[in-house]
């Protein structure tokens, strides 16, 4: 499942999206999922790990590339409800030995000082249809609450790259 970001500012208590054309920030990505008409754009991509296409420093490289791929002009939009349902029950069928879960945010997920909640792992045994997808939507509005681009203002001091000391004894 593919969910569109949608970025935006609050300006006089409103909310205005940015940016306010349908072109991305990203090159190579579209802005829109539903630009070309009767199809849908979709990521792929691929991780090489054969030994010989790894980087100077040894990790496996990868490509990627957006395609278009055909809406069927008779099948209507689906739900997050359905999609989630199909997903659970697909993964019942799949699953061997209790491999395979399913992720989202649980109903009683608190934040520690992150700005969104930690993702739990579902077994698709121990969830109903609507409580996994509950959870899926739990996570998307933790998500879209990263969508409001602020001002920085100078007095918000931003930590360096690299490794952070701590006044917090290794015992502690």
């Amino acid at each position: 499942m593919v969910v569109p970001r949608r970025y935006f500012k609050v300006t006089d208590g409103k909310r205005v999206y940015l940016p306010q054309n349908d072109q991305s920030a990203i090159p190579g990505e579209p802005g829109r999922l539903d630009s070309v008409p009767g199809s849908a754009w979709v990521p792929l991509s691929a991780t090489y790990w054969d030994e010989k296409r790894r980087n100077a420093n040894g990790f496996p490289q990868d490509v990627s590339t957006w395609a278009a791929v055909p809406v069927p002009p008779d099948r209507p939009p689906t739900t997050l409800d359905d999609v989630a349902g199909r997903a659970r029950r697909d993964l019942l069928l799949m699953a061997v030995g209790g491999a395979g879960g399913l992720l989202g945010v649980a109903a009683d997920a608190k934040r520690d000082g992150q700005s969104v909640r930690p993702l739990s792992n579902f077994s698709p045994e121990t969830v109903s249809d609507a409580d996994f997808a509950a959870a899926v939507r739990r996570g998307f509005d933790d998500l879209r609450q990263l969508d409001e681009i602020r001002d920085f203002h100078p007095e918000e001091k931003v930590a360096p790259p690299g490794p952070h000391k701590s006044n917090r004894s290794p015992g502690n």
